[in-house]
């Protein structure tokens, strides 16, 4: 068991480290993302096929790309993977990433930061001496994400527009149109609904990742104090003493868990919190993406209601299960776990690397 005096963390140190994180999980995960956006955009209602010329809702796609092969719908996380990497190769996994790392350092700083800091407020002010712990991380992670949001929500309108299309004409000048055409404000338009899908799951994700990292903390301190005990106990010390030590030793040299620990605490609080939350990053998804649907000749509906426009999030989950069933909600389970599960996971054990190992 590593233990070792607790550090003072300057706040260049916790810039580096959150922006480093961040950056590197983005730069590992990003082709499993954007499987996930394009799974989840996708229409697989035979119903709903029969207006559409293709069964994902994509633009820009060049001519030589409309064969019904690459316009097929995707069957599955790993079909999906098969078909990009056959029709648009490795680049093709890459869209929207610059975009996204243009924001990722910046939110991922804040989402951090501003978790701690909340924490920090909440237990001092508000829930002292350990009480109301879970609804600390609960109000913390919310609050977290609330903040980021000022960043994560035009990176993932951005990323995902991107994303989504099956062209391989994929540039700067295709992120500068789109930011032209909508125009900065109307990125954030989508600002509840982003917060509405991960201020729930940021809630959740923290809970679970401060319930779990606990449980090895504790479980390791019990294995160190029996140790301690067992060792001292020769000495002919008597209980009370070998007691009074070991609480100031676990107060002045706290546990520092393994990086392996904090990955798989990272990891498994994610998958769960990605479960729990995967039709409200549906919808999210949906939303984000439709008002660039609305604008292509090939999504008009031969109806007189348009089906795939969304007035609200009430009205989303009305159409989405009325003409594409309940099944469509859970559109993407695969590939999200799958990227938030080691995205997190890399982002907190990195972070609490790099804070450890930078010297400033």
């Amino acid at each position: 068991m590593t233990r070792h005096d607790e550090k003072q963390v300057s706040t260049l140190n916790h810039l580096v480290s959150s922006t480093l994180s961040g950056c590197i999980a983005r730069l590992v995960l990003h082709p499993i993302d954007t499987v996930k956006s394009r799974l989840q955009v996708q229409i697989t209602n035979p119903e709903l096929l029969n207006k559409l010329k293709t069964p994902l809702l994509f633009e820009g796609a060049s001519s030589s790309l409309q064969s019904a092969e690459i316009n097929a719908t995707y069957r599955s996380t790993f079909h999906a993977v098969k078909m990009i990497l056959q029709y648009e190769g490795l680049r093709g996994f890459y869209k929207g990433l610059g975009a996204s790392l243009i924001f990722t350092g910046p939110a991922n700083t804040l989402y951090l930061t501003s978790y701690e800091f909340c924490k920090n407020y909440l237990s001092k002010n508000y829930f002292a001496e350990g009480k109301n712990v879970a609804l600390t991380h609960l109000i913390s992670g919310f609050f977290a994400e609330s903040i980021s949001c000022i960043f994560w929500v035009p990176h993932d309108i951005l990323k995902e527009r991107l994303q989504i299309q099956r062209s391989n004409q994929v540039s700067l000048s295709k992120l500068i149109k789109i930011i032209q055409q909508d125009g900065l404000l109307q990125l954030y338009k989508g600002y509840f609904i982003t917060l509405g899908s991960f201020g729930p799951f940021s809630a959740i994700y923290f809970l679970s990742y401060e319930k779990c990292k606990n449980f090895f903390i504790q479980q390791q301190q019990h294995n160190y104090n029996n140790h301690y005990s067992i060792l001292h106990g020769r000495d002919s010390k008597s209980f009370t003493e070998i007691k009074e030590e070991l609480m100031e030793d676990n107060n002045n040299n706290p546990v520092i868990l393994p990086f392996s620990t904090v990955l798989f605490c990272g990891g498994i609080s994610a998958g769960f919190s990605s479960f729990c939350t995967l039709p409200l990053d549906v919808i999210k998804t949906r939303f984000q993406v439709q008002r660039r649907m609305q604008q292509q000749q090939s999504l008009k509906m031969a109806t007189e209601e348009n089906i795939m426009y969304y007035k609200n999030f009430f009205d989303a989950v009305y159409k989405i299960s009325k003409y594409e069933g309940y099944t469509a909600f859970w559109k993407g389970l695969t590939s999200r776990v799958l990227y938030a599960a080691p995205n997190s996971a890399l982002i907190m054990a990195l972070f609490e690397l790099f804070k450890d190992k930078l010297n400033f």
